[in-house]
């Protein structure tokens, strides 16, 4: 099961980091509506710091990227269908986590006419000058004995790792442990996680399980969605995934630490029954050179996708 798991750490510490006219107010959903959407505009909100705006955030739906003004408002036209916004976390706030995992994102629910109100708060930190990165692939569970071997086997090992333990492992432990001990007192906080796809091993329900037990790392990771994060009696690509997006949100999405943009793609185009070819959709394609359109040049640019780009003999 776990032959695949990779577990990199990269201590060397990355540097810092047309349309309708007047839609119509329903009420809003999930929050109240107090921005006065622009004549075609349904989809609207803040992004603060909880007391103050914060200029220039961009925020998406994943089809149209834009960004916030000067008291913090953003404002787009959605499609009834889309399910989800981000905001694409600034350089200067930290990751928000709920449960246990990042939160940068929030579901959209549009009637025909209505004008939802969507808003973040996120916390001001300044831009981080280290970090290290937590990066796993293919953790693959399917069945509850792979569960637990994920539970008793490999986070006793990953989570003492990334907590930086005040004391030495006692060597009583697992080889394996006592060997991690160096590394572990020179990990540069804070410490961020990406897990490279294939969650689970074709088992929808696992997502949530898995959602249970990577929590328990303590850090956030951001998920990456594999061919076996689909759907097999599912044979169209965007609708294969709704487990991953019940629990994990978009399939793909942006965010920045310290003086690195990470870009999350979907790289599974997704045919039913395990059959799917390796391609980047010419949606996520144009979502992408938006997105890149508000990256300063001096960025470093990390991409997250589940099948290899290129591969080595």
């Amino acid at each position: 099961l776990f032959k695949y798991l990779l577990i990199v750490l990269l201590a060397g510490g990355f540097t810092a980091c047309s349309e309708d006219e007047g839609a119509q107010i329903l009420g809003g959903l999930y929050e109240k509506v107090d921005i006065a959407p622009e004549p075609g505009m349904n989809l609207v909100g803040r992004v603060t710091d909880g007391k103050n705006p914060i200029e220039g955030a961009v925020v998406s739906d994943g089809f149209t990227v834009t960004t916030t003004d000067a008291q913090g408002v953003y404002q787009m036209r959605v499609k009834k269908s889309t399910p989800f916004v981000f905001v694409s976390v600034p350089a200067d706030c930290e990751i928000p986590v709920e449960n246990g995992m990042p939160k940068i994102y929030k579901k959209i629910a549009l009637g025909d006419n209505d004008v939802v109100q969507r808003s973040f708060t996120l916390e001001r930190t300044g831009k981080k000058e280290r970090f290290t990165l937590l990066a796993l692939a293919d953790v693959q569970i399917g069945r509850d004995d792979e569960v637990v071997m994920l539970e008793k086997e490999v986070l006793p090992l990953l989570v003492p790792y990334v907590q930086q333990l005040d004391k030495p492992i006692g060597c009583s432990m697992k080889k394996m442990q006592c060997l991690l001990v160096p590394y572990v007192q020179q990990l540069d906080k804070p410490v961020y996680g990406i897990s490279l796809g294939d969650l689970v091993w074709d088992n929808m329900p696992f997502h949530s399980v898995y959602k249970e037990q990577i929590r328990k790392i303590g850090v956030p990771v951001f998920q990456v969605i594999g061919n076996h994060d689909h759907d097999k009696a599912i044979g169209m690509d965007t609708e294969a995934d709704h487990s991953f997006r019940a629990a994990f949100g978009p399939t793909y999405y942006s965010y920045n630490i310290g003086d690195c943009h990470f870009v999350v793609l979907d790289d599974v185009l997704y045919t039913g029954s395990s059959n799917y070819t390796a391609e980047i959709t010419e949606a996520q394609m144009a979502w992408l050179e938006q997105d890149l359109k508000h990256v300063p040049k001096d960025k470093l640019i990390i991409i997250g996708v589940h099948i290899a780009t290129s591969r080595r003999n």
